[in-house]
């Protein structure tokens, strides 16, 4: 079985009521909704045969006029879990598990925000590239190795972000600009092309970076630029249709 990461850009259409002197009155308005969804599926048609099913059930519902999706992003997930101690095979179950007892980011910072990207490079000596963080920005990260957060680590493609993506049978799906897409990346930076995604456990997002650096620096990946965000949840799942 394989994962996938989807990233989606969708406009959904709901009543809004206006009130007013003169009474209430019911319009029509648009909301931007993102959806970051990691799928289990033999290959990428089957993964987004079931992301469509999640897209049509699941976001069912009185209150949406209308859906449209603008944009969806596929990149395949690499089946082996990156982490201080090693890879080691990626068992969405135990990621699970460790999603639910992560350490309270107020005293362990994990670094979300950290643009790793520009930050690490590849270094085989872990006390060169601690010595490598600037001052300021090492002193506000976690460092307590038995403080362990998971990320996703996104390698990110070289090519023209518009390059993608398949429409979902039965979605519509009006293609952006250049520019809306942009404009949306700002607030959504989630919605790009990627080679490859990892899943990485580190004491912090600066380490996750490291580890992918490391393993990358000899193969075709090695120049792409990455990118860590948060996981909150593991694979979707699929309601059954009620009798």
């Amino acid at each position: 079985m394989n994962s996938y990461l989807f990233n989606a850009w969708l406009v959904e259409i709901s009543p809004l009521i206006i009130r007013g002197k003169s009474g209430d009155r019911k319009i029509l308005s648009p909301f931007d909704r993102f959806e970051n969804l990691i799928v289990n599926a033999e290959n990428e048609e089957s993964a987004r045969n079931i992301l469509n099913d999640y897209l049509t059930k699941i976001h069912a519902s009185n209150s949406v006029h209308s859906r449209q999706i603008r944009k969806i992003f596929c990149a395949p997930i690499l089946n082996n879990i990156f982490t201080e101690e090693g890879p080691m095979p990626l068992d969405w179950e135990k990621v699970s598990q460790q999603m639910l007892n992560l350490p309270d980011t107020q005293s362990h910072d994990p670094g979300y925000w950290l643009d790793v990207n520009d930050l690490v490079k590849p270094n085989l000596n872990f006390g060169s590239f601690f010595r490598s963080i600037p001052d300021d920005l090492r002193r506000g990260l976690n460092w307590t190795d038995d403080k362990q957060f998971v990320f996703l680590l996104n390698v990110l493609s070289r090519e023209d972000p518009q390059m993608t993506d398949k429409p979902l049978a039965g979605l519509d799906l009006e293609e952006p600009t250049l520019e809306e897409l942009r404009a949306q990346q700002a607030i959504c930076p989630q919605l790009g092309q990627k080679e490859l995604v990892v899943v990485i456990r580190a004491r912090n997002s600066a380490v996750a970076g490291w580890l992918w650096r490391n393993h990358a620096v000899s193969t075709p990946l090695a120049a792409n630029a990455i990118r860590t965000d948060p996981i909150f949840s593991g694979p979707v799942q699929i309601p059954t249709q009620e009798a």
